[in-house]
């Protein structure tokens, strides 16, 4: 079963997207009634977001959205060396782990922002042995702006970019600086725009609106056991890159230790968003979903792998039957 995915082909194509179809399937019979509002607040008057709430509308444009991330997920984990070229596997990792909480579904807001989260790794990855890295640094920064924009905790998430960055190459102040101007330009240019259309105080009112940890109470019982079998899977693959790493070349150490100071950076910003962990578990899922199938991959007994695999698939299933039940 892993071996399918290793490698692109015409048939594990085939096969990643009959596996979107038997888990999307459950989107279409057991409506999710999306979370709207932190996109129509602030951006009604610009974006069409009220008209997403027709239930068919709305899953079709999150699956693409869906589909688009996968795909990058698999494009970043060919780039940091999680795989040998690109491969499928990642991305159908990435999808299983996305639909075993699909509570994550009724916020728009992470479905869209997961594919910014991608392209800071990717920026952060190719940063590696750069003398001059200006660009990419300005384009991290920027990314940081327009995911600060869509939801204001987001902001935070420049700390883990700025760690990420001298993690992988040694970063100056003034580099620091660079990645700051990015997110502060961004802003700039959103308050010059809201300024001009007389909409200045939505940009006040969506920085008051600060969440208080623990005012919303816990999950639902349901939720927090799966979100505790898939960070089970997490801790397996954390546990075995680790005591692999040694063995690994510098630069995919160092691109380990990134995806982990950026998923201590999601448990933080848990705390902060109202949702808790669903509003950020798209992005938990990519960093992942990369140690998750380089773990499978390099496990010497592939039946093993293949078992897993299934488990993780087979959860899935068990969760959307209770949904139905």
């Amino acid at each position: 079963m892993i071996r399918l995915f290793r490698s692109v082909t015409p048939f594990s194509l085939l096969a990643g997207l009959l596996y979107l179809a038997a888990m999307s399937l459950h989107l279409f019979l057991h409506p999710v009634v999306p979370d709207l509002r932190p996109l129509q607040e602030p951006y009604s008057d610009w974006f069409p977001v009220a008209q997403w709430s027709g239930h068919d509308l709305y899953m079709i444009v999150l699956l693409v959205l869906l589909m688009t991330a996968a795909f990058m997920v698999s494009v970043t984990a060919a780039g940091a060396s999680f795989t040998h070229g690109l491969s499928p596997l990642p991305a159908i990792v990435y999808l299983t782990l996305c639909f075993l909480v699909p509570d994550a579904f009724i916020h728009p807001v992470s479905v869209i922002t997961v594919i910014g989260f991608l392209r800071l790794y990717q920026l952060i990855f190719n940063s590696y042995n750069k003398q001059q890295a200006d660009s990419l640094l300005l384009n991290a920064g920027i990314w940081c702006g327009i995911l600060s924009l869509l939801e204001p905790a987001y902001i935070l998430i420049v700390v883990p970019v700025v760690i990420g960055f001298s993690t992988i190459r040694t970063l100056t102040f003034r580099e620091s600086l660079v990645i700051l101007s990015g997110t502060l330009v961004m802003h700039f240019l959103a308050v010059t725009a809201m300024l001009l259309f007389g909409k200045s105080d939505w940009y006040l009112a969506a920085w008051k609106n600060w969440h208080i940890p623990g005012q919303d109470g816990w999950p639902h019982w349901l939720i927090l056991i799966q979100l505790a079998l898939a960070l089970m899977f997490l801790l397996a693959a954390t546990a075995y890159l680790t005591q692999h790493l040694n063995n690994q070349l510098i630069r995919f150490r160092r691109n380990t230790r990134v995806l982990l100071v950026f998923l201590l950076g999601a448990l933080l910003l848990a705390l902060i968003l109202p949702a808790g962990v669903t509003a950020v578990w798209w992005w938990i899922a990519a960093p992942a979903a990369l140690m998750i199938s380089w773990w499978w991959t390099q496990m010497k007994n592939q039946d093993a792998a293949a078992i897993l695999h299934l488990t993780l698939l087979g959860l899935v299933f068990v969760f959307q039957y209770i949904n139905f039940a």
